[in-house]
């Protein structure tokens, strides 16, 4: 991969965030962010679903990715298995109808969640490695199946932005991608989905 896209998937996250704290819920102009506030409300919302009990049986894969071999960075990731088992557990996901789907998403924990958002950071740089669209289709896929209240949502938005660089880099069509993935996510997310569409071009497209 070029040096030129390696330097843009690692800083393009932090960019395009910045636009997002505005648009994302100015609804809450009034709340004032505080640094790990919405990590620290996040897991409050993982205790209370994990104080309810009958989370049901997660169908993520035991297997973390490990941060120490560089498999958190996307600068120029390596393959591993967890990759093509995570892919086809999303293929499954969004086979299934909403009802279940819904079940599917509460019983996966919040670390699982941590881990399919570094599966999309991951896929992003796969899709433009391979000129593969369906690895996009996947890291949409992963962050449909992310709750919205048990994750911080601005990890949700560098994820998203990762992916609709990578889509527009390939010559796919972001915008209908993600709205596609949108009927499949939860309301919150599907949100954030729709909402991306209506950013301006020049955060965008980047």
């Amino acid at each position: 991969m070029e040096l030129r896209t390696k330097l843009i998937l690692s800083i393009i996250a932090g960019v395009m965030l910045l636009p997002f704290l505005g648009f994302k819920y100015q609804q809450q102009k009034e709340r004032e962010y505080v640094i790990g506030q919405e990590r620290a409300d996040a897991a409050q919302a993982e205790a209370k679903r994990k104080q309810k009990g009958n989370t049901g049986i997660s169908p993520m894969p035991k297997e973390r990715y490990d941060f120490w071999h560089g498999d958190e960075s996307v600068l120029n990731p390596a393959k591993v298995p967890l990759d093509s088992k995570l892919k086809e557990l999303c293929n499954r996901f969004a086979k299934n109808n909403p009802q279940m789907r819904a079940r599917i998403r509460y019983s996966i924990d919040m670390e699982e969640f941590d881990t399919l958002l570094t599966f999309s950071n991951r896929v992003a740089v796969f899709a433009i490695r391979e000129q593969n669209a369906a690895w996009i289709t996947s890291g949409l896929t992963a962050i449909a199946m992310i709750e919205y209240d048990r994750m911080d949502f601005r990890d949700i938005l560098i994820a998203m932005s990762l992916l609709y660089y990578s889509a527009n880099r390939i010559g796919q069509d972001a915008d209908t991608m993600f709205l596609n993935t949108a009927v499949l996510a939860e309301q919150k997310v599907a949100a954030l989905l729709r909402g991306y569409m209506k950013q301006n071009a020049e955060y965008k497209n980047l």
